[in-house]
């Protein structure tokens, strides 16, 4: 199932985001202010979306101290957790996780802005083929002329689609290739394991077919 029709399903593209981190996160703790960063998305919508999982029993309270890391003085909080007796966790975890994490011709079209994008291959998370707690990476990039600034803003983008914290790795052309032609393991784990080509202009299986 692809993001969109999931958006479509739940009515809005919010209430999909938070529910993947809910069902990728189910013993965290969410506050009103982290989910809105997380999810970026502005506070009421968060606070709206909240209300109506409370309301289904998808949610429930818990309530905590939080200490001031300044002041060291205390206060109670409040943070939201998934309800794992919920009627219909299941049902509701299966359409949300085999939705896929993030619309992939958005995903190339930014990738492509980070610099010479070289290679983009995507593991993990994004494959279907996953082995569950599996080490693998979720992205992998070899690009020139890099902007960090940009790739940070790209992480935060896809974590808030993903539900998340992306696992990724970042190469220049001259060192991914001097890796591949020494057989790293590294590489030939990533290779060997469950992927896909998202962008290839270094011609990744002539490569490994000399």
């Amino acid at each position: 199932m692809s993001n969109k029709s999931l958006e479509l399903l739940l009515g809005s593209k919010t209430r999909a985001k938070m529910l993947r981190w809910l069902f990728r996160n189910p013993d965290t703790g969410f506050s009103v202010v982290g989910f809105s960063k997380l999810v970026q998305a502005k506070q009421a919508e968060v606070r709206k979306e909240i209300s109506s999982f409370k309301e289904a029993g998808i949610v429930k309270v818990r309530r905590v101290t939080i200490a001031s890391k300044s002041s060291g003085s205390k206060k109670n909080g409040i943070r939201y957790v998934l309800n794992v007796d919920f009627d219909l966790f299941n049902e509701l975890r299966d359409l949300v996780l085999k939705s896929s994490p993030a619309e992939k011709s958005k995903m190339i079209t930014k990738m492509n802005n980070l610099g010479l994008m070289r290679l983009s291959i995507i593991s993990g998370i994004f494959i279907e083929k996953q082995v569950p707690d599996s080490p693998s990476l979720d992205l992998f990039l070899v690009v020139d002329d890099l902007d960090r600034r940009k790739l940070r803003i790209f992480l935060k983008w896809l974590e808030a689609e993903a539900g998340k914290e992306i696992k990724y790795a970042v190469m220049d052309k001259e060192e991914f290739l001097y890796r591949l032609g020494m057989f790293d393991r590294f590489i030939r784990v990533l290779l060997e394991g469950p992927h896909e080509k998202l962008v290839d202009k270094i011609g990744l299986d002539v490569h490994l077919n000399n």
